[in-house]
């Protein structure tokens, strides 16, 4: 299994206190999908799990307090997807992980080209009305952000 993104994801972690007086570093939502889309690229043909669980992390990014952020910092963003949440927060989430990436996101954006988003699409449950669109999005972020940089 690559660990392309392993030391990224833990630098840009937060540590929490656990019961006990334990602390221990979490990745940030951007990094966790950084790291979940690479173990779905790696083991795509094995398990959809991880496509799964990039769908419910995909799905955080527009709910509660981030939603909330999403109106108050980034309008532009909800008015380029016609205010459409989910859309936006995808694109949000990719700009984000490309953030904790920092340089490098050529390998990233290569595991999502046409083929694979497809089957990243297939892999993921259909209860999303638009698993597409809001994959497309997630990938116009991740572009986004590399584009930014050049």
């Amino acid at each position: 299994m690559s660990a392309f993104g392993l030391r990224e994801s833990y630098d840009a972690g937060v540590e929490v206190a656990l019961p006990g007086g334990v602390r221990v570093r979490v990745p940030s939502v951007a990094g966790l999908t950084l790291l979940k889309l690479m173990a779905w690229s790696d083991r795509r043909l094995e398990t959809s799990r991880d496509a799964v669980d990039l769908q419910t992390i995909i799905g955080w990014y527009g709910r509660g307090t981030l939603l909330d952020e999403l109106y108050e910092t980034d309008i532009a963003l909800l008015e380029a997807y016609d205010f459409d949440p989910d859309l936006a927060s995808a694109h949000r989430l990719g700009r984000d992980v490309t953030g904790v990436l920092g340089t490098g996101t050529t390998r990233l954006t290569s595991v999502l080209h046409d083929d694979n988003l497809s089957r990243l699409v297939a892999d993921m449950p259909t209860t999303v009305a638009d698993t597409a669109g809001v994959l497309h999005a997630f990938r116009a972020g991740l572009d986004d952000s590399a584009d930014r940089r050049h």
